[in-house]
């Protein structure tokens, strides 16, 4: 019997994720863990680098007893291969180095699990489901990042965008709501 999931994938055993992963931001509402390891995917005219991100963002409801976390598995572009304009409209004009929490909240991070789980107010790394969640993650991260296509192929809005879409527009700038309405003959 499994006793470990995230998102419906199961898992016998944990790791711990600090082997897999490893804390990059931490406020009183949100904290984003990425993989150590940057990815690569080889493809004829669709080279790039990616890493993956897990990140946990307090949520509130009305009720006090729903849970009120959401905790995400995402993959995204890494810096190296970010298109120029990209880089630039991240920044905003700023001059600063842009970090993997950038890209996640200013490009299309492409989902690839999600659950809403029910925390405690303390200190994120005292959360014992928080650090369940993780450790779990870690043992799925090879199944994820092997069935990637999988993932890279769903829609995930209303318009048919697809986490190709997504790639394409931190990597070479392709608009990825024109690229989708484009692809169903809409625009």
């Amino acid at each position: 019997m499994y006793e470990y999931t995230f998102d419906g994938n199961s898992a016998q055993k944990q790791k711990d994720y600090r082997d897999v992963f490893e804390l990059i931001y931490d406020n009183d509402d949100d904290i984003y863990f990425q993989t150590k390891k940057t990815y690569l995917h080889e493809e004829e005219g669709l080279n790039f680098k990616y890493k993956y991100l897990v990140s946990c963002h307090y949520r509130e409801f009305e009720d006090e007893n729903d849970n009120n976390h959401l905790l995400q598995l995402s993959m995204i572009v890494d810096e190296f291969s970010l298109a120029d304009e990209v880089k630039e409209y991240i920044l905003g004009g700023d001059e600063y180095e842009i970090t993997n929490v950038d890209i996640f909240e200013n490009t299309f991070p492409i989902p690839f699990g999600y659950e809403e789980i029910r925390l405690e107010f303390k200190e994120w790394l005292e959360q014992p489901l928080l650090i369940d969640k993780l450790n779990t993650i870690s043992v799925l991260m090879d199944m994820f990042d092997g069935i990637r296509g999988f993932w890279l192929d769903r829609v995930w809005n209303g318009i048919g965008s697809t986490g190709w879409d997504s790639i394409k527009y931190c990597i070479f700038n392709i608009d990825p709501i024109k690229a989708a309405l484009e692809r169903h003959d809409v625009a």
